[in-house]
């Protein structure tokens, strides 16, 4: 259906003068799916992270556990209908959408089939990720902060956001920047600085129930930050979600 009003914004978002930065990587970073999902929503295509479609709360201890995600069993967690790595306690998507109406007979074995493949895409994604920090090209990490802990404890959380810094600057062999995302009310708790950290805000983030709703969605903030943030070039293989 047609809606002007988006018509609208989305013209206001590509008339506005920024200073536009290109990326020949573009990592995603967590904590959920929203980023990427908004990337798509802007550009209609997103290429596959490792932790581009994840819950990954606690992403310093999952990159300090790189070399393990994936080699131990994966736990399907009834509650979000995703796959929990025991090692790095992230939880990934699997590739079938999981219906409440399941038999238990047709859970077992879409959980069996999904298993499968999360093993190999893990595999596949992790050696992508480690090739991306020292391919040649720039590249741009994305990590969206999650609300709760950054309110609970800002001086924490700034700590975490520090180490992460030093992760990809210690690891990562290509040029970068790291772009931090958060809700607007809240962006004066963030205190990290770096020369190449920018830190850009929405006026809320979905909930965590809905990440992929458009209910709450700011449209013009998430569309200025991805018109100021760009891929160098846009993937011929336009998947719609999830994998490659």
């Amino acid at each position: 259906m047609f809606n002007l009003d988006k018509l609208l914004i989305d013209i206001k978002v590509k008339m506005t003068k920024v200073d536009v930065k290109k990326y020949d990587n573009i990592i995603f970073l967590g904590y959920n799916c929203e980023t990427a999902y908004q990337f798509y929503r802007y550009y209609k295509f997103v290429n596959s992270s490792l932790f581009a479609w994840t819950n990954a709360v606690d992403i310093n201890k999952a990159l300090s556990q790189l070399e393990r995600i994936g080699t131990e069993d994966f736990e399907y967690v009834p509650e979000f209908k995703m796959f929990k790595d025991n090692v790095s306690s992230i939880c990934f998507h699997g590739k079938t959408s999981i219906s409440d109406d399941f038999t238990e007979e047709e859970l077992k074995e879409v959980i069996k089939k999904d298993y499968t493949d999360l093993v190999e895409r893990t595999a596949y994604l992790k050696e992508k990720f480690k090739k991306q920090m020292a391919d040649g090209g720039k590249n741009l990490f994305i990590r969206k902060i999650r609300m709760k802990e950054l309110c609970e404890d800002p001086q924490k959380e700034n700590l975490e956001l520090e180490k992460l810094y030093e992760y990809i600057n210690t690891n990562c062999k290509n040029k970068f920047d790291l772009l931090l995302i958060v809700e607007e009310k809240y962006k004066n708790l963030i205190t990290i600085q770096k020369e190449n950290l920018h830190i850009r805000a929405v006026r809320n983030f979905n909930s965590d129930a809905c990440v992929m709703g458009d209910r709450n969605r700011d449209r013009y903030g998430w569309g200025m930050i991805f018109h100021e943030f760009r891929p160098m070039k846009k993937t011929k293989k336009r998947k719609k979600f999830k994998f490659e």
